[in-house]
């Protein structure tokens, strides 16, 4: 599946929005994706994955502490990634709000041991 293909899933979905100004009466739940279409899809975001290193670098950026690359490479590595990136999400929005009275890394870090994750590591 190309991107190409995928543009036009998504074209197809967004014609058939809830509360659209369009023509298009469909419902809801009217659009039905075959298998087919869902595992190509599936795949193709697959690719997409993000490599332990990469997950690093994101979080030391969007942390502001890229001097601790290679612990967040640790977290990276011996953590689900998925879970890392939601706890970032929590970190940016509750910057946003400004919930954050000290530094983002120290209550990112909070985040990952309420949830149970691995945050110390011995050499």
């Amino acid at each position: 599946m190309t991107t190409e293909m995928i543009k036009e899933v998504l074209e197809r979905r967004e014609q058939l929005t809830v509360n659209s100004n369009k023509d298009i009466n469909n419902t809801v739940n009217s659009y039905t994706v075959s298998s087919k279409e869902k595992d190509s899809v599936d795949q193709l975001l697959s690719q997409f994955v993000y490599e332990p290193e990469a997950a690093a670098k994101e979080l030391s950026t969007k942390l502001d502490d890229e001097r601790s690359y290679r612990y967040y490479l640790l977290l990276a590595k011996n953590n689900p990634i998925d879970k890392l990136f939601e706890a970032l999400s929590f970190v940016i929005e509750a910057e946003n709000q400004g919930r954050i009275r000290t530094k983002k890394p120290p209550y990112f870090i909070a985040i990952l041991k309420n949830w149970g994750l691995k945050t110390n590591f011995r050499r």
